[in-house]
Formats: C-alpha cells, structure tokens, sequence
C-alpha cells in the first residue's frame, strides 16, 4: 500500500493509510488526523477530501459524511445518542449521516 507524503511544519513525512485515523473537508483543503511516533498529528493538505477518497484504499477508508472519510481499522465503536457516531481509536466522534448508517455497518463488519 502506498504511503501517503505529509507536511508537519519543517518536517515531511512518509505515513502509511493504516495510521491515518480519519480525514475532515475543510473547504478545498483537507484535515489529515493520523499517528506518527507514537502520537496522534493533524495536518492540512492542499486536496478536497473527494480527491483524496478516490486515491486511497476504498476497502481500508469509508465515507461515513459529507465531511468525514473514516479509516475502518481505527473505529473501535458506534455510538447511537441521537446522532449516529463511529468512535475512532483517539476517542474522537465522527458523525455517520443518517442515510450511510446501514452501508457503514455492513462495510464495518465486511472489513
């Protein structure tokens, strides 16, 4: 799988799909959340997130919301309390739209 080339401030990264927790649209840019070093980071890159959807592993991320691309392997659970939400391992909300519930649960049991 190929690794994924983040900017840090000074530093440039190499980070692999899998450490990458999830993605949020912010306008034409995109927030990157993900683990380096033993640390959970965030970084800006310069893509809308239906650019980056398209590149990444569509068995490994999922689009759980308009805003939201969420990798499978870091939700360690779905909490239902009004608002369907997926838990990601840094214990972050992501929001599930209403229409994608049924999709995601199947795909998060298929993964």
């Amino acid at each position: 799988m190929p690794k994924i080339i983040i900017r840090l401030g000074e530093n440039i990264h190499a980070v692999k799909q899998e450490d990458i927790l999830y993605l949020k649209a912010k306008g034409f840019y995109t927030q990157i959340c993900f683990h380096i070093n033993g640390r959970v980071e965030q970084a800006i890159v310069s893509k809308p997130i239906g650019s980056l959807e398209k590149e990444y592993d569509s068995i490994l991320f999922y689009r759980v919301h308009k805003s939201y691309l969420v990798n499978l392997g870091k939700v360690t659970g779905v909490v239902k309390t009004g608002i369907t939400s997926a838990r990601i391992a840094n214990n972050e909300m992501i929001p599930i739209a209403k229409r994608r519930v049924n999709d995601f649960m199947s795909m998060l049991k298929r993964y």
